[in-house]
């Protein structure tokens, strides 16, 4: 059989487009490999540039925040005197393993002596009332463990997990108010009795809050070992 010009041309130009189809389609498919290929690692770096990020930001952050002093130790809390709402004002604490705590001889802690407080000990609190109106203590929760006013009016209270209350300076005496009222504007110091209560370390922090009449529980911190 013979072909016409016209179809051996044809036939021709369908060979030359089929080997010019795989000339150009196996590169490209080719380069589209290793681009997916490179992709995907590029992929895997933007991640851990992500994880890379987030560990430097966060390290940033906890400086920023270990610098303002909010990541402090509880200790620094009670560097100023406490004001709280409703007037009532905590400025000073004796909490020390030691006799005569906040210059009162009746209140002692070396017996026996030791490195922490123990049930039957004390802490003594001084706290001021700067409203104008009596505010009525109820309970001094010493961390989470309640103590009641001593209504026998003792120095020290007895027997544990009572408190007294004295007056604010000893020029004024140390006799117990047979009454838990604090007027307005008048100071007092709290003999708490340490009821029964876990053993607390030295430098370890006492939550301490105050249940007065009228007001909400008010909380603050003290340093076992340590006077104010």
């Amino acid at each position: 059989m013979r072909l016409s010009v016209k179809e051996s041309i044809a036939h021709n130009t369908t060979k030359i487009l089929d080997k010019n189809k795989e000339a150009y389609i196996i590169p490209l498919l080719r380069i589209l490999q290793n681009f997916q290929a490179k992709r995907a690692v590029s992929d895997i770096i933007v991640s851990l540039l992500l994880v890379a990020i987030t560990v430097v930001v966060g390290i940033i952050m906890f400086g920023i925040v270990k610098d303002s002093g909010i990541a402090e130790s509880v200790t620094s809390e009670v560097s100023q005197p406490l004001a709280f709402e409703g007037g009532i004002k905590i400025s000073a604490y004796d909490a020390r393993d030691y006799k005569d705590l906040m210059g009162l001889t009746a209140v002692d802690n070396s017996d026996p002596p030791g490195t922490k407080l123990i049930a039957g000990e004390h802490i003594v609190l001084k706290i001021t009332n700067n409203s104008p109106n009596s505010i009525f203590l109820n309970d001094v929760i010493v961390n989470e463990i309640s103590h009641l006013f001593d209504a026998d009016a003792t120095l020290p209270p007895s027997p544990g997990g009572f408190f007294s209350i004295i007056p604010g300076t000893d020029s004024q005496g140390t006799t117990p108010q047979s009454s838990n009222e604090i007027q307005g504007g008048k100071s007092v110091r709290i003999v708490v009795k340490l009821g029964s209560i876990s053993d607390i370390s030295l430098n370890d922090a006492i939550r301490v809050k105050i249940d007065a009449t009228g007001f909400d529980l008010q909380n603050f911190i003290i340093t076992a070992g340590h006077a104010r």
